[in-house]
């Protein structure tokens, strides 16, 4: 098996320096378009996002905007921030979106404190579009709460009818964590109208399983790939991933897996065939990156290495929350489209300072 990269199109920004974008999240529609939802700020460290969205036609090229899932709440609340946004497609112009509120933001602070890596405080919703996105419902808070704060990743949709998605728990802005820190996995036992649940993902003392990415391999189970980080040593760990394989009820224990990256987004593609898109910030060549494992994900073959970007230098600290200014690029995601072809989806920003959200078509051959 081969991976090819096809050009990129920069689908929002990339004209001229100001308008900072980043976290963007893709889902492909009935149509074949992709829906794409970004945060725009000032600087990478600014707490007062806001989320646009566009419609990209990888076929023909054509971008135009939509409505994003949090325009109900920005129109109302404009004082307010926002931070992620992660949209799915349930059924035939369903959409389901959760994204983060920043209710109290204070502009005067970044997103992350510096001293304690701790976040302000957000609130994730739940919105609805029942026209493929063109218009959404106004927001429900999720049921699901814990003393500390949810970041969400991606809505699932499990084989059983289990509508879930993994979280990152942080603590809040100049306070330590309330509980012992604990990966989990948010679901709804009725098609997404309720979340209230939740499955417990064992993994080691002081260790932040974040950034989740999701997939599901062959027989319909869930594979969960995380951003490791050492809470206590304020570093990068390996990337470690876990499996369900009942539908979302338990995880077993997460275990490392051969790279060191900071995102890693996983496909399957068939029997024991992964494909893998991860961030290299510390090396000769730092950039976003593919590999193809043959062993179910767990180890990755270099002789199969495709570049998607590459960038001209480091941040000069492995501590993403204090480094995070320093960033090029990041947040990279892979949508599939069916078969083995898949969109890759990341932010980036050049030598002039002009940050975008681009596009590449992934195929494996």
């Amino acid at each position: 098996m081969k991976i090819s990269v096809g050009e990129a199109r920069c689908v929002m920004g990339g004209v001229e320096p100001g308008a900072v974008y980043n976290f963007p999240s893709v889902e492909l529609l009935d149509d074949g378009s992709f829906y794409i939802c970004a945060r725009r700020i000032r600087s990478l460290t600014d707490p007062k996002g806001v989320f646009e969205a566009v419609r990209y036609d990888s076929e023909t090229g054509a971008v135009r905007p939509m409505a994003t899932p949090a325009d109900f709440e920005m129109t109302r609340h404009p004082e307010r921030g926002f931070y992620t946004c992660h949209v799915t497609r349930i059924a035939k112009r369903r959409l389901l979106a959760i994204y983060t509120a920043v209710p109290n933001c204070d502009e005067t602070r970044p997103m992350f404190s510096p001293e304690d890596d701790g976040i302000q405080e957000t609130v994730c919703r739940i919105a609805r579009s029942e026209d493929g996105g063109e218009t959404w419902s106004e927001p429900e808070e999720l049921t699901y709460h814990i003393p500390d704060v949810i970041i969400p990743s991606r809505i699932q949709m499990l084989r059983d009818g289990t509508v879930g998605f993994p979280i990152e728990v942080q603590h809040r802005y100049g306070e330590p964590y309330r509980e012992p820190i604990q990966g989990r996995f948010v679901y709804s036992v009725d098609g997404g109208r309720t979340f209230d649940r939740a499955a417990i993902v064992p993994h080691p003392r002081d260790f932040l399983a974040g950034d989740a990415r999701c997939t599901f391999d062959g027989e319909g189970n869930l594979i969960v790939f995380y951003w490791g980080f050492d809470l206590a040593a304020t570093r990068d760990l390996a990337v470690y991933r876990t499996c369900s394989r009942d539908c979302g009820r338990t995880f077993d224990p997460v275990a490392p897996v051969a790279l060191k990256k900071q995102i890693s987004s996983p496909m399957w593609i068939d029997g024991d065939h992964f494909l893998c898109m991860y961030q290299e910030r510390f090396s000769e060549r730092p950039g976003i990156k593919l590999m193809l494992s043959r062993d179910g994900g767990w180890t990755y073959d270099p002789e199969t290495l495709a570049e998607l970007a590459v960038f001209p230098d480091t941040p000069d600290t492995e501590n993403p929350f204090s480094g995070f200014s320093q960033y090029r690029f990041g947040y990279s995601t892979l949508t599939r489209v069916p078969a083995t072809r898949a969109l890759a989806t990341y932010w980036h920003r050049d030598e002039q300072e002009r940050f975008g959200v681009s596009c590449r078509m992934i195929d494996v051959r």
